[in-house]
């Protein structure tokens, strides 16, 4: 990913640390990725166990800035949620470039507890997720008089249900509506409960279970 660089300390870094900074109480987080370019730029990938808020996130950077004896211009920090780095995206981001700014990418704590806490359509719930893919929604994939629905669920109480056909493979549950069929795009409800975006190229995304 990245040329002539040298990494900080090894391949990668597993390091959990448990920590109050600033009279924030830090939650565990592990770093993966810690790699210097030179004096220019220090990028850092962080697992965090679970979503916190802004004032942790900025105690989390002071803290992880800290950690580097070498002096910087830049430095990039990248938070993903425990299981998702399949999905190589980002929940939050805390850059040094050179002054501290923080940005929420994807939802806060407030909105996911919001949006796993709304009310689940009538009928038989094979699945509900919180799909973090360009914007932040629930899915719930559920049954009614032998037909098969995907229910997407907005924070601003919106909701958009839409029937898709359902069949077994070896991967688990797939389903696929009308425009997915001209696509080639489906969804894969796999063995562990959580359910995989598929495309022409393969599996783009994949949600846990709420």
């Amino acid at each position: 990913m990245f040329t002539n660089i040298k990494k900080v300390t090894g391949l990668v870094v597993l390091l959990a640390i448990s920590a109050c900074s600033d009279d924030v109480d830090l939650p565990s987080y592990k770093i993966t990725q810690d790699s210097l370019k030179s004096n220019i730029k220090r990028t850092v990938e962080v697992e965090l166990p679970a979503r916190v808020d802004e004032e942790t996130l900025k105690a989390l950077a002071e803290k992880i800035h800290s950690l580097s004896d070498v002096s910087v211009e830049r430095t990039f920090i990248g938070y993903q949620l425990k299981g998702d780095h399949k999905n190589q995206n980002y929940w939050a981001t805390t850059h040094y470039n050179p002054h501290l700014d923080v940005n929420i990418i994807g939802a806060t704590a407030e909105a996911y507890e919001k949006l796993i806490s709304m009310q689940n359509p009538e009928g038989e719930v094979l699945g509900s997720w919180v799909v973090s893919w360009g914007y932040t929604y629930k899915m719930t994939v559920y049954r009614v008089n032998n037909k098969t629905y995907v229910r997407n669920t907005f924070a601003d109480g919106s909701m958009a249900d839409e029937e898709v056909e359902l069949s077994q493979t070896g991967q688990g549950f797939k389903l696929q509506d009308e425009a997915g069929k001209g696509h080639g795009e489906y969804y894969i409800i796999n063995n562990l409960g959580n359910i995989e975006f598929w495309g022409k190229s393969g599996n783009f995304y994949t949600a846990t279970k709420s």
